[in-house]
């Protein structure tokens, strides 16, 4: 891509061709004409709250009270809490979707709106706040900043953005107010819905709302609306038709579609009323999940099915494709009838759905009455093979050619692209999590770390530390008991990566020491378990040359530790240290023919040479990682070499050579939507202009870089 004399003042094009005759020249050119970034163009506004689903009746006097505490207009400038509660599928979400949506957005929240469930978040009884602070600062920054490492680091990012602007947040499925207070944004309106009353909120909250059981007029409105205008059932009937389902929406909504599917009302509602009322004789008082039953009794087939399997299914979300892979295109065609009664609605994410905790709970509880043990276990292996395929395509699409313990599955991959993979691992991350620790708990232990390695991606891209920290030690411990020597080494490199990355973000100088002191141990620890295990042999396709996977650890993967090593020195200062490390790292992805990572090991050589302040090696080390990517087509590292390059022609007060190489990789940057390398390239073209006088290239430069930041 360079290869001339820099004298002759002139560079190519590497992505159209065109060649310049002077550096500057060129330079201003490209950044003008950069794709992404167009100036003043705002990025759209999150509109994340749906509007309710189905029918909707009465509640008149609840929307009164919300209506009338937004006329005051104290959350223009300042904050608003709303605290709703009621039992679980009683409609809170519906009752506030209705609200929010009624509202006059340019006037309540001109910012944007955000929708976040907690029971998406939950994990053994407990929120992951980290995660809900993440998805919340991209909805609010879009995916260029990558969020804080620490939790009260990720706290006050959000209360910095939420004060600069007019917000509503709508925190969804709340159990205890410690869920919520970690979310308060400084300026805007928070609405909170809960199961029951949450005392600690209540001191902040400016309205709390309880929604009750519809009456029998409301009731009795809401089966009309959803059967039809045939009606032969006396009132009477109807209306102990409510009371019988406790006047519960979900319950009406299960009751009402049996008999929409009967025609309307007439002998079908007869003997509907003849069950539950056998059912309230025999228990003395009718539950939810009576009616529940007396509905599922009826679905047809394909619905049960459908039903069953999201009994045991561990996670909170589901797509149609995931439930007709696993149990069929009947299953699949039978969700519209779940749909159909409101027992399944559609998630935050498009394309996917979720069971309403009170049905949830209850699907849960058919399966494990309707289903042998063995049928259960069947159905979750089946669920977790399929997260598992698709997990490896995925990061296979994101990561390329990568060395993987693992092979990622062949044939046509099941995502139209990167982007696509990347959408699909973001929207399933609760649920992969979730899958893992299913798989654990019935010590299916190849699933478990399988998924932490092809979750790389996700948590390293994310910066998804909670995750990835409870990920990658499920992983470590399925591969202990599995005895898999590379499987442990991949785990316990992983780990001392998140460490690693810890400490990179740790603003407190002491804990930034201990976690990578706890990297190190890690590392020994490998170190260690590779030699024990053999680890000199070549290793076959699985990672080991034995049949069983489990000897030696082949020699490639020990370069990954090597290479984990020499971050830990160049981030601890001491990239002399490193050098020896980078170097053994090289030579094994070499011998093994790993080209991707002999452009990485080569890369990061290149650094270290940099950072002990040798650039003539540094330069050399970075045009022998360019020519690999050349001949191999690594496009993605390609801004990655040209911004050390540039960095390395700086640091020789080069600052021609410094603006040709810093322009290359903007260019790569931009066409491959690598957002956060584009802004370290036009950050580098800035100083690059800067030390030659170029005012004209500095401002354009300048303009680039802010509307690519505002952009998100």
């Amino acid at each position: 891509m360079d290869g001339r004399d820099d004298a002759q003042d002139v560079s190519v094009n590497s992505v159209s061709g065109q060649v310049r005759a002077d550096t500057i020249v060129q330079a201003r050119h490209v950044i003008m004409h950069l794709d992404p970034a167009p100036p003043a163009r705002p990025r759209p506004l999150p509109r994340e709250v749906r509007p309710p689903l189905g029918p909707f009746v009465n509640r008149a006097a609840e929307l009164t009270r919300l209506a009338a505490l937004l006329e005051t207009g104290r959350h223009r400038d300042g904050r608003v809490v709303v605290v709703v509660t009621g039992l679980g599928g009683i409609g809170k979400t519906s009752l506030l979707g209705h609200w929010i949506h009624a509202l006059d957005r340019e006037l309540h929240s001109p910012d944007g709106d955000l929708y976040v469930d907690l029971a998406q978040h939950r994990r053994d009884g407990a929120v992951d706040i980290g995660a809900v602070l993440t998805d919340l600062l991209r909805s609010l920054e879009g995916e260029g900043t990558g969020p804080p490492a620490s939790l009260p680091a990720r706290e006050k990012r959000f209360r910095t953005l939420t004060a600069e602007r007019r917000l509503l947040l709508f925190v969804d499925g709340v159990l205890n107010a410690s869920e919520v207070l970690p979310l308060l944004p400084t300026r805007g309106v928070l609405v909170v819905a809960a199961r029951r009353a949450l005392p600690g909120l209540a001191l902040r909250a400016d309205l709390t709302l309880a929604v009750g059981p519809l009456d029998g007029a409301a009731g009795t409105d809401l089966v009309r609306t959803l059967v039809g205008p045939a009606d032969t059932t006396a009132p009477e009937e109807l209306l102990e038709l409510v009371r019988l389902c406790a006047g519960h929406p979900q319950a009406l909504f299960a009751v009402s579609e049996l008999l929409a599917d009967q025609g309307g009302f007439g002998d079908t509602s007869a003997e509907i009323l003849t069950r539950l009322r056998d059912a309230r004789r025999r228990t003395g008082e009718l539950s939810v999940s009576q009616v529940f039953d007396a509905a599922f009794a009826d679905f047809p087939p394909a619905a049960r099915q459908a039903y069953l399997l999201l009994g045991v299914h561990p996670g909170a979300t589901f797509t149609k494709d995931l439930v007709t892979r696993v149990a069929g295109p009947a299953a699949g065609a039978g969700l519209r009838e779940l749909a159909r009664s409101h027992l399944a609605g559609p998630a935050k994410e498009s394309g996917w759905f979720r069971l309403n905790d009170l049905v949830r709970e209850h699907a849960a509880d058919r399966a494990r009455r309707e289903l042998t043990a063995a049928d259960r276990d069947r159905l979750l292996r089946a669920v977790v093979d399929d997260y598992v395929t698709l997990a490896a395509a995925a990061d296979a699409l994101v990561l390329g050619d990568r060395y993987r313990i693992a092979p990622p599955p062949g044939g046509p991959t099941p995502f139209s692209g990167r982007e696509a993979a990347v959408g699909w691992l973001d929207a399933e991350r609760s649920n992969l999590l979730a899958v893992q620790r299913a798989a654990y708990e019935s010590g299916w232990y190849e699933p478990v770390w399988r998924l932490s390695e092809s979750l790389w991606a996700l948590h390293h891209g994310r910066l998804l530390y909670a995750d990835w920290l409870e990920a990658n030690r499920l992983g470590l411990e399925a591969a202990r008991w599995e005895g898999r020597a590379p499987a442990q080494v991949r785990m316990l490199n992983q780990l001392a990566r998140y460490h690693h990355a810890m400490a990179d973000q740790s603003a407190d100088g002491e804990e930034a020491r201990a976690h990578r002191a706890s990297a190190r141990e890690l590392l020994s620890e490998a170190e260690e378990l590779f030699g024990a295990a053999g680890g000199d042999g070549p290793g076959g396709p699985d990672g080991a040359d034995g049949a069983d996977g489990r000897s030696p650890v082949p020699q490639v993967l020990r370069g990954v530790i090597w290479e984990t090593g020499g971050l830990l020195w160049v981030a601890d200062g001491q990239p002399r240290r490193a050098l020896p490390l980078f170097a053994r790292a090289l030579a094994a992805n070499e011998a093994a023919g790993d080209r991707h990572g002999v452009a990485v090991q080569t890369y990061n050589l290149a650094q270290a040479h940099l950072a002990a302040g040798d650039v003539p090696a540094a330069t050399a080390a970075l045009e022998d990682a360019l020519a690999v990517v050349e001949r191999t087509g690594d496009d993605p590292m390609r801004s990655r070499i040209g911004i050390v390059l540039a960095r390395a022609a700086l640091a020789a007060d080069d600052a021609r050579t410094a603006l040709r190489h810093a322009t290359t990789a903007a260019q790569w940057a931009a066409r491959l939507g690598q957002h956060p390398k584009l802004d370290q390239a036009l950050t580098l073209v800035i100083g690059a202009a800067e030390r030659l006088g170029d005012t004209a290239l500095r401002t354009a430069a300048q303009a680039r870089r802010s509307a690519l930041r505002q952009d998100g």
